[in-house]
């Protein structure tokens, strides 16, 4: 669940909390709490690239870390009805067992065609490298492929749903990704 404030026509602040189920169990289970801020550099079209900036803390719960910190760059390019979004990103733990063990490389990147103005399936990758000083071997890093289909259903009422596939034998294998939207 996620409550997000439009500070400017660039900036957005948001406070949300994560909740999991693991197959098989009926409960639902909190995950942590996280806060972030979201800008972007200029108006969408005004640049070659439209460039913006996530900075995101986490609290996770139940976790040998206490606080962990998110940087992530965002570039993305429409060309007629697709865009492609490529987002870089540098995460490290501020308070807990894995606090000195530096910052981690991972990505998130898309590839998504506007079908019509309520449909847009989508094709989106995930991936972990491990520390930028010691990236981790093939098989203990994490990328995940994942289908997804986002809906608009109007008056700001939106939803994505997909599944991700894990590539690696650390990644996840599968997971159901699924996200209501309300703008107003």
């Amino acid at each position: 669940m996620e409550v997000t404030y439009g500070v400017t026509d660039k900036t957005e602040v948001a406070g949300y909390v994560d909740y999991s189920r693991a197959r098989g169990d009926g409960d639902w289970d909190l995950k942590g709490s996280r806060a972030h801020v979201r800008t972007r550099f200029a108006e969408k079209g005004e640049l070659p690239v439209d460039l913006g900036l996530y900075a995101e803390v986490e609290f996770p719960r139940r976790d040998d870390n206490d606080a962990e910190m998110e940087l992530r760059g965002i570039v993305e390019k429409d060309l007629g009805r697709w865009t492609f979004d490529v987002n870089p990103i540098f995460e490290k733990v501020l308070k807990g067992v894995e606090k000195n063990e530096g910052w981690e490389l991972q990505y998130a990147a898309s590839v998504i065609y506007r079908l019509d103005e309520r449909w847009h399936p989508r094709l989106d990758f995930f991936g972990d490298f491990g520390t930028l000083r010691d990236f981790e071997g093939r098989d203990e890093q994490k990328h995940l492929i994942s289908p997804a289909v986002d809906i608009m259903f109007g008056h700001g009422l939106s939803a994505s749903f997909g599944v991700a596939y894990g590539q690696t034998k650390a990644s996840e294998q599968q997971l159901v990704r699924a996200r209501i939207e309300w703008e107003f």
